[in-house]
């Protein structure tokens, strides 16, 4: 009896041992959906995110544009024709002065002209003489040496009329008084004019007029990330004006702190803008972009990927990232606005 009960103890242990096995290992994708069960889903969309999409802007100036306007000689101002405010045009006349070393130059340039041309006159008969064995060399070089000499000074006083712009035609028509107009170098706006009427100004003095004009610019702007490739880009100013911005930055700086991007761009074709002229700069994002949240994304550069749902199961897909402003991410790859990705895309590779 004892042996019989001994026999059927060692039975039922052998079965028992015999029917215990560890429990096979789930394949990977149940795994997953698995996993996808306790996963919150977004639907990606197309890029809304203003704070990716525009950025605070700033014209920055290139090359300075002040024009000063003065005198370079002794001169008595007869009037203003501007006044602070005025918008000017290049070349147009602001103030009118008499300047004595204009009317003195104009008087010698026709007069000098005068004595040349009688100089010339009488060289070439000498020239001719002398080929005929009738005049002296040495008289003929003594006239050479006269006209050499008088151009030399028909050249300094065209040189001080050249100074305000004056030719040889505009300084015969000028009076006694010398008289002239001094006229604006830049299109730009008076910001200044200085000195009374009947005022004998000097040379190295303030300035008659100050002329501040719009400079060749550069648009400042400060972005979550480095701009993605193939967008579109524009400044929108606070006076209402729109420009086109090429999308290649001129230079880029980002702050190690707050890992923002300063990037400087140029305007698609050559303007003027004032110096400081706030705005903002728009990005339109390439074709096939879209939005989804920060966490979505795992990896970076070559290995950045997301989760989308497909058939009820999460499937990995390689995407490029673009700017992020850490809640919201644009990104580019396989997948389409509307389709489910994982809000927190590390929730599908914790460890197993």
């Amino acid at each position: 009896m004892r042996s019989q009960f001994i026999l059927l103890a060692f039975l039922a242990t052998a079965c028992t041992n015999g029917s215990s096995s560890e429990p096979e290992a789930q394949e990977p994708e149940a795994t997953l959906r698995a996993m996808s069960a306790d996963t919150r889903w977004v639907k990606a969309e197309a890029p809304t995110a203003l704070a990716l999409l525009e950025a605070p802007a700033r014209v920055v100036a290139t090359t300075p544009a002040s024009a000063v306007v003065t005198v370079l000689h002794d001169a008595r101002i007869e009037r203003f024709l501007v006044a602070p405010g005025d918008a000017v045009t290049e070349g147009q006349p602001l103030v009118r002065v008499a300047i004595p070393a204009v009317a003195d130059a104009a008087a010698r340039v026709a007069g000098l002209k005068a004595r040349m041309e009688a100089v010339e006159a009488r060289l070439q008969v000498l020239k001719k003489l002398k080929a005929e064995g009738l005049a002296r060399a040495e008289a003929v070089f003594e006239l050479d040496n006269q006209l050499g000499a008088l151009t030399v000074e028909v050249r300094t006083a065209q040189a001080v009329l050249r100074m305000y712009g004056i030719s040889d035609g505009e300084a015969a028509r000028l009076d006694r008084s010398g008289v002239v107009p001094l006229v604006s170098p830049a299109a730009g706006v008076v910001t200044e004019v200085n000195g009374r009427l009947g005022a004998v100004v000097a040379p190295g003095g303030p300035p008659l007029v100050l002329v501040e004009g719009p400079r060749s610019a550069r648009i400042e702007a400060s972005l979550f990330g480095p701009l993605p490739e193939e967008a579109e880009v524009d400044f929108v100013g606070q006076d209402g004006r729109v420009l086109a911005l090429e999308p290649a930055p001129v230079s880029r700086w980002v702050d190690g702190h707050s890992g923002r991007v300063t990037v400087w761009l140029r305007p698609a074709q050559e303007i003027l803008l004032p110096d400081g002229l706030a705005g903002r700069v728009r990005i339109a994002p390439p074709a096939g972009t879209i939005e989804v949240p920060s966490r979505a994304v795992l990896g970076a550069g070559e290995d950045a990927h997301v989760y989308v749902l497909r058939e009820g199961a999460p499937v990995k897909i390689a995407v490029t990232r673009g700017l992020d402003s850490g809640t919201t991410t644009l990104v580019r790859g396989a997948l389409k606005a509307g389709e489910s990705v994982a809000a927190d895309a590390s929730a599908l590779e914790a460890p197993r």
